[in-house]
């Protein structure tokens, strides 16, 4: 299953804990009490240490911040010693993972409730119980879907696919807005015809 790596003194920080070239997967426990950790290369190292006495970390040390209206953003903002590593997952996702970074970002989130979870663990594998951070997604995707078809026809193409990858995201909403359009959409230059027609063809043609 893989070779065993010295035994460590209690001074002694675990070699395999600094390299980003192989993050650490998993960490079990053997009968004897011994915590183990597993990377990429399948090797097992041993970490002859006793358990540090409750250490943990809360919720209240994480910050959540939206740069996006789709975007979460997640810090955590409490004491990290030499050593120290961190990993992130969402409800009912693996874990990501161990790592320095102590942000997570996730993307693309439609409107509603979300769990994240947090893990310490330190230099000697003391590994911390999850901590849940719990937090909310709100937008009006009406008034999105409506600011989205205002760009479809901006003189920036970037501001065009952005507004069609948008639309496309609230198709209900956006394929009432953009039929009024093709309605009339004589008034309408060839160009701006190219950029309906796509952005129809995402939301559902007519």
């Amino acid at each position: 299953m893989g070779r065993a790596v010295d035994w460590l003194a209690p001074d002694e920080a675990n070699p395999f804990l600094v390299q980003d070239t192989d993050p650490i997967r998993n960490v079990i426990t053997d009968n004897f009490g011994h915590r183990l950790f597993l990377n990429n290369r399948r090797i097992i190292a041993v970490a002859d240490h006793p358990p540090v006495e409750n250490f943990a970390l809360t919720a209240a040390e994480v910050a959540v911040g939206h740069p996006a209206y789709d975007t979460a953003s997640l810090r955590f903002t409490g004491a990290l010693t030499d050593g120290d590593t961190l990993r992130w997952r969402r409800a009912g996702e693996d874990w990501g993972a161990w790592g320095l970074d102590p942000t997570l970002t996730v993307n693309n989130l439609l409107a509603g409730e979300y769990t994240v979870e947090i893990q310490k663990m330190d230099k000697w594998l003391n590994v911390s119980p999850p901590a849940t951070i719990k937090f909310s997604v709100k937008y009006d995707t009406n008034k999105l879907a409506r600011e989205a078809v205002e760009k479809l026809f901006s003189k920036n193409w970037d501001e065009r696919n952005a507004a069609v990858k948008t639309l496309a995201r609230f198709p209900k909403e956006a394929r009432e807005i953009l039929q009024k359009l093709d309605a009339d959409r004589d008034r309408l230059n060839n160009a701006d015809r190219w950029w309906l027609d796509a952005a129809l063809q995402q939301v559902g043609n007519r």
